[in-house]
């Protein structure tokens, strides 16, 4: 293996005695650690670390990040705190919440028992998942490792019915809300919608097929033999994982408090799930070049890009996503839930990679690894870095047209309670107020209903629609429901509203 010019060794007593000292200081900076092998210089690695640079503040969330080269871990490092309670540093051997990072590990576990021939891609779901209604046509595994299935998103699902996103959630409960919905998004491959509902519907099929839940088939067939020992997929949530990071967003209440818990607390996996540390995906990052693990068949599938019916090309591959940076190709997923946040991208053609886990929503992992990549490959990339400030970036500002106006008395027409059984039963208020329609649902203050230029359409905020619809004597029976990875969800109005109820 090729080692890096201009390096050195880290000292072992050095970093230990660094980490102790952070410690007994509450963690003001970086946690270095000690890298088997050769390490970047000083001055290079500083310059590493000041993409970190927000995370040395006292008392702060932060990150812990790996980069390898050819194979070989060149650097590590922790910055910030995996506890603000108990002032316990972050360190490479931190372990974190990877959500959609997990994505890979999912189906590279498909991809095994496919070579194992105890299933193929081309498989209806239900042949496996017979609880899924049937849309009248198959929907296969294919379909779901590239999110082409329609299927609506399970945490979109959960959110328009009021439910709150740090409820603890159970397989039963996705089971639930997806055999209630009447219809996809989009027919089967015709079209591209992320969905954490296709992964976490795979990880079933693992279940399903092995015999085996898939946190055990994964620690059997992946992490054992590869040696990440701090990795599973955490179906447990009241499990207690020893050196894990607590979850942070930033406190937006104005109680003086920088910082608030955001941790997640459910028992789902497959779409996400996956604890571990960025030691062990530096051992998940070798495999991709090695082997080890499901050989030349795994590596081969992994990068198999998506095709939509009409042969349009994804760049999502098996929980991966293909692309290119400054003229280099790049193989990278992301991951964000809570407060946890991760990355993981890699320079195949130069065999380079940074591995990046973090603890506050806020911290941008992705980012931060490119501007380590840009530090790193200044000499190989092929193409300048992006130097177009935000501000010139930006689109032309748009003057703000008056939102169109519902007359007074067409309020009413409105107003009413509706109800739908795909959303598990949640109810809508629609209620007239102060001239315009306010929504109030569970788990959520009222919201304004804001008409637009098409009939019967309205904005309900965050991106959400609602299409009312009219029975044959042109009153309104109910509306339909868009937001984000969940569409045409349908409301039956239940009851007749009045000015001013709500």
């Amino acid at each position: 293996m090729r080692r890096s010019s201009g390096v050195l060794r880290l000292v072992v007593g050095a970093a230990m005695a660094a980490a102790s000292t952070a410690a007994a200081q509450g963690v003001r900076g970086a946690v270095p650690s000690a890298v088997p092998g050769a390490a970047p210089s000083a001055a290079l690695a500083a310059r590493v670390d000041s993409a970190f640079a927000p995370f040395a503040a006292p008392g702060s969330p932060g990150c812990a990040l790996t980069v390898v080269r050819d194979g070989r871990t060149i650097y590590e490092q922790g910055y910030g705190l995996a506890n603000l309670e108990y002032g316990v540093p972050i360190t490479p051997a931190t372990v974190f919440y990877a959500d959609s990072v997990s994505k890979q590990f999912t189906v590279a576990a498909i991809l095994l028992l496919a070579a194992d021939g105890k299933l193929r891609l081309t498989d209806d779901v239900r042949t496996y998942i017979p609880e899924l209604p049937d849309y009248g046509r198959p929907i296969t595994l294919d379909h779901l490792i590239h999110h082409t299935s329609g299927v609506r998103d399970y945490l979109s699902l959960f959110d328009m019915a009021g439910r709150p996103t740090d409820d603890a959630y159970t397989d039963a409960d996705v089971y639930d809300v997806l055999a209630r919905q009447r219809a996809l998004n989009f027919p089967p491959g015709e079209r591209y919608a992320y969905s954490n509902s296709g992964y976490w519907l795979l990880g079933q099929v693992v279940k399903r097929v092995s015999g085996k839940s898939l946190r055990a088939f994964t620690d059997e067939r992946i992490f054992a033999p590869l040696g990440m020992t701090s990795t599973h997929f955490h179906d447990d949530h009241t499990e207690v994982v020893p050196g894990r990071a607590y979850a942070y967003a930033s406190d937006t209440r104005g109680a003086g408090d920088r910082y608030r818990i955001a941790m997640p607390n459910f028992d789902l996996v497959g779409a996400g799930g996956l604890l571990t540390t960025v030691r062990d995906l530096a051992r998940w990052d070798r495999n991709f070049y090695d082997g080890t693990v499901g050989g030349r068949t795994l590596l081969a599938g992994q990068l198999a890009h998506g095709v939509l019916a009409g042969g349009d090309t994804l760049p999502y591959a098996f929980g991966l996503q293909i692309g290119r940076y400054r003229g280099l190709r790049t193989v990278a997923h992301t991951g964000s839930y809570a407060g946890y946040r991760a990355e993981i991208t890699r320079f195949p053609d130069v065999r380079f990679s940074t591995i990046t886990l973090c603890n506050l929503a806020s911290a941008a992992p992705e980012a931060r690894a490119l501007r380590v990549a840009d530090i790193f490959l200044a000499a190989e990339f092929r193409e300048p870095a992006a130097t177009t400030s935000a501000a010139a970036a930006a689109p032309p500002a748009r003057s703000r047209a008056t939102p169109p106006a519902l007359a007074a008395e067409r309020l009413p027409e409105y107003a009413g309670t509706y109800a739908s059984e795909e959303l598990l039963g949640a109810t809508y208020m629609v209620a007239a107020r102060d001239g315009r329609l306010w929504v109030t649902r569970r788990a959520a203050p009222p919201q304004p209903l804001a008409p637009t230029d098409t009939a019967d359409v309205f904005l309900l905020g965050g991106g959400t629609t609602a299409r009312f619809t009219r029975d044959g004597a042109r009153a309104v029976d109910g509306f339909t429901l868009a937001v984000g990875r969940a569409a045409g969800l349908k409301f039956v109005r239940v009851g007749r509203g009045t000015r001013g109820e709500g």
